[in-house]
Order: structure tokens, then C-alpha cells, then sequence
């Protein structure tokens, strides 16, 4: 745990990223009560951290959220995670990214997938989502991505698509 950019919370992530991953592990233990002896130990790094990790031989690194920032080496090479947060004044709420599920799950599962093979991840974002956590900690931990249970798929996608449906007919109906 690191520092965090606004004068108010130099000692606590308003985003929730540390909540989100909370909240995951819940999720996990829901499906899988011995998750933590089963998963591969991940180091979790949230804000602007200084010095060296302590980083153990097989662990990975999630470097998590838009305050993020840490200069270092990994495996001997350098590495640097630059913060990309912006105060509430920077950000214009109208030009917000889509919150749709399957872009989101899409994009994440990329992520996954191109650093697959990487000691750590940069998840940027502010804050992570719970979902997206389950999907980062699934890849870095190498344990099952309860997202895709076969009892919740289907229903899952079910909604989705009613919910993609209701709001196409809003917009000529509502």
C-alpha cells in the first residue's frame, strides 16, 4: 500500500481498488473456500510506492488503479509504472468509456492474455471493478475465473442481452 495523490487521502484510496479486491476474494471463497491455499501468491501494489518489492520467486505483480506509480527492476529489468490519475476536476464525466460488459470483459481477458507470461500487470482504471479483479487475479493466480461458472453463464448473458434489447427500444419507445 502507497501513497495517494489527493491531499484528503495521502493514507486511503477513495477509488475502492483495495475495497474491489476485497470484495473479489469474497467472490472466490464464495466458490472456492481454500482459495488462498490454492492460488499462486500475487503481490498487490496500490498507489505510489517507493523502494524496492519484496517480490518471491513465481509471485506476480498486480500493480492496480490510476494512482498507481512505482520505478524499479523485475527478473533484472527495468520497470516503470506511471500514474495516469486524474482529480474529479480533470475528468469529464460526459466523456466516460463504456461500462458495457462484453467490452470490458474483452478487454480485460486481452490483457490477460498479452502479459500472460509477464511477472506483473498494470491494471489502470480508477477504480478496478470487482469483476475485473476476479478476471486479473483468475490469470496471475492461475485458479478459475468464477465469471465463467457453467451455472451462471448462461442467466448471465440471458440479462445481458434483455438489458442490451430494453435500452435499444427506449430510446424509440421510452
Amino acid at each position: 500500500m502507497g501513497t495517494f495523490p489527493e491531499a484528503h487521502s495521502a493514507d486511503y484510496c477513495w477509488g475502492g481498488c483495495p475495497g474491489s479486491l476485497q470484495e473479489a476474494m469474497h467472490v472466490f471463497r464464495a466458490f472456492y473456500p481454500n482459495v488462498e491455499k490454492e492460488m499462486e501468491k500475487i503481490l498487490y501494489v496500490v498507489g505510489r510506492v517507493e523502494g524496492p518489492l519484496d517480490l518471491k520467486e513465481g509471485e506476480k505483480v498486480i500493480f492496480a488503479g490510476g494512482c498507481t506509480g512505482w520505478k524499479g527492476t523485475i527478473d533484472g529489468k527495468d520497470v516503470t509504472i506511471e500514474s495516469s490519475y486524474k482529480t474529479t476536476r480533470e475528468v469529464d464525466e460526459k466523456k466516460t468509456k463504456s461500462n458495457d460488459m462484453l467490452l470490458k470483459t474483452t478487454k480485460t481477458l486481452l490483457s490477460c492474455m498479452r502479459n500472460r507470461n509477464s511477472r506483473y500487470l498494470h491494471v489502470k482504471g480508477c477504480p478496478i471493478s470487482v469483476a475485473d479483479h476476479v478476471h486479473y487475479l483468475s490469470a496471475a493466480a492461475k485458479i478459475k475465473n468464477v465469471n465463467f461458472d457453467h451455472r451462471y453463464l448462461i442467466p448471465v448473458n440471458i440479462a445481458y442481452w434483455q438489458m442490451r434489447a430494453n435500452r435499444f427500444l427506449n430510446r424509440f419507445f421510452g
